[in-house]
């Protein structure tokens, strides 16, 4: 998944927006949401019309890396194209599959509102791209996902500026798409639908 990121990084720093501005924002930050099913029926024996226990994964902590490319040829120059690029992990108990990991891979736009008198820029945006959710062992498969994400971003100086953020991400599946097996033994299945998860993050970026 990540070689596919890396291409896309690529793509963005083409000689066409070589007067472009870019900055790279780090962020860490806590998500959290999303649910699974054991793969083991609630009636013990059950082969049709089985219910099956709804596991919640627990809070982890995630760390991101956001690449934004603002001053474009015909665009506002209040908006930005952003690169995002996402990774957390979280535990699934009682069920003893191991931790999950969720990461994403998004492209979007977001906007700046600017205001008189203040530096701090809110700003609003939406991203698309693909996820996966998955267990240890498990194949990297990815499944389509959108976001979208709000906050503040604050300049420290000329090149420096931090942003306090907060986002809703979406992995969407189907039920027969969302089996994570291993050797074909399956610990858990994603429900079929849009898991939602939501975090709170903090970053730092450079401009260049």
């Amino acid at each position: 998944m990540w070689q596919r990121l890396v291409l896309v990084s690529c793509l963005m720093a083409t000689p066409a927006l070589a007067q472009a501005d870019t900055a790279v924002f780090a962020s860490v930050g806590t998500r959290s949401g999303g649910e699974v099913e054991s793969n083991a029926p609630t009636t013990p024996g059950c082969t049709s019309s089985c219910t099956y226990d709804t596991v919640s994964l627990g809070s982890g902590t995630s760390a991101a890396l956001t690449v934004s490319v603002s001053n474009l040829p015909d665009l506002d120059p209040d908006t930005a194209v952003e690169l995002y690029l996402s990774q957390s992990k979280h535990s699934l108990d009682p069920l003893d599959s191991g931790d999950m990991t969720v990461s994403y891979a998004m492209i979007g736009g977001v906007k700046y509102f600017p205001s008189a008198g203040t530096s701090i820029l809110p700003y609003f945006g939406g991203v698309i791209g693909g996820g996966q959710v998955k267990l240890p062992q498990t194949s990297d498969k990815l499944y389509p996902a959108i976001g979208f994400y709000g906050g503040a971003e604050i300049p420290l100086g000329k090149r420096l500026a931090a942003r306090l953020e907060a986002r809703w991400n979406g992995v969407i599946v189907t039920s027969e798409s969302g089996v994570l097996c291993v050797n074909g033994a399956c610990a858990a299945r994603l429900q079929g639908g849009v898991v939602s998860q939501w975090e709170g993050n903090i970053g730092l970026g450079l401009r260049f």
